[in-house]
């Protein structure tokens, strides 16, 4: 959606929310209105600091703000030491802002030495605070089909519908995994420690001539194991290693659902060969992302 073009025009705040929430329905649910907890990441959380998430009144206007210190005030209580660095940071910035109620506000360029407004320029310095997520180029720099770039996406944020985010939301659930049949389903648990999972990954390494996993610390994130471990991966088989774990993600949770919702199973030996049929359609496809596929 083109909402870009509407900066030319002074629309409502409301109009804007209206859109966003339009775009965010279709995201989720392909439909016009999204509820029960189905937005399963906030964008917000993904891109701004650590301070911004933690304060009470995000929309709240600068001079607002800077009245009387609200801003302080607006933060919630218990603050991590990130949010406690970035407090000290911006307050100190702060200690010199003085507003005039009584003079008119002016638009000031002076992100350029001559003085000329830039839209490029602008456009981006609005990203300067945002922080950089690994994420750009462990899930969407890859060329693979979209559907599994986002359901690593989700999944790397824990958000994909285990039994554990089912219970949050009171919805029914069992809360044993269906694959290991021995521990509670979270997404780490599922995507990383299940022995089921943990095997079908160590076949698929051997299947593609791959190192062997590393070994797993006990409460390890998958987001932080994916990112240690691509890092020791050798520059020359971390784009193929990456997108097998993509793939290995992604067929672990559809078998997941294949026993929860049609009460089927597939062996390892099933879910490999159906792996490797899907990177034979993606080669024949195009995609360059796996050109280091062997012919079928």
């Amino acid at each position: 959606m083109p909402t870009f073009q509407l900066i030319v025009l002074n629309h409502p705040k409301r109009l804007t929310k209206l859109i966003d929430k339009f775009r965010r329905s279709f995201l989720w649910t392909g439909l016009e209105n999204c509820s029960g907890g189905r937005c399963l990441v906030k964008w917000s959380m993904e891109t701004t600091p650590e301070l911004f998430k933690h304060s009470r009144k995000k929309e709240i206007l600068v001079a607002d703000a800077l009245e009387d210190s609200q801003w302080i005030s607006n933060l919630k209580t218990n603050p991590s030491y990130a949010v406690l660095q970035q407090f000290v940071w911006l307050y100190q910035k702060l200690q010199h802002i003085e507003l005039n109620p009584h003079s008119d506000d002016s638009v000031t360029w002076k992100m350029s030495a001559s003085g000329t407004f830039s839209a490029s320029f602008a456009y981006h310095i609005q990203f300067a605070g945002s922080i950089h997520s690994p994420l750009e180029n462990v899930v969407w720099k890859p060329q693979i089909p979209m559907k599994c770039k986002f359901f690593n996406w989700v999944a790397l944020h824990g958000k994909c519908l285990t039994t554990e985010n089912l219970a949050k939301r009171g919805w029914p659930h069992n809360l044993i995994c269906s694959l290991c049949r021995t521990s509670n389903e979270t997404a780490d648990h599922l995507l990383l420690h299940c022995s089921f999972s943990a095997e079908f990954w160590r076949r698929i390494l051997i299947n593609f001539n791959l190192p062997p996993p590393s070994v797993l610390v006990p409460d390890c994130s998958l987001l932080s194991w994916r990112l240690a471990s691509l890092d020791a991966i050798p520059n020359p088989a971390r784009e193929k290693w990456n997108i097998l774990q993509m793939l290995h993600s992604w067929f672990t949770w559809k078998e997941r659902n294949n026993r929860v919702f049609n009460a089927k199973a597939c062996s390892i030996d099933d879910l490999l060969q159906s792996l490797s049929e899907e990177l034979h359609l993606w080669r024949s496809a195009g995609l360059k992302a796996t050109k280091w596929v062997d012919p079928p």
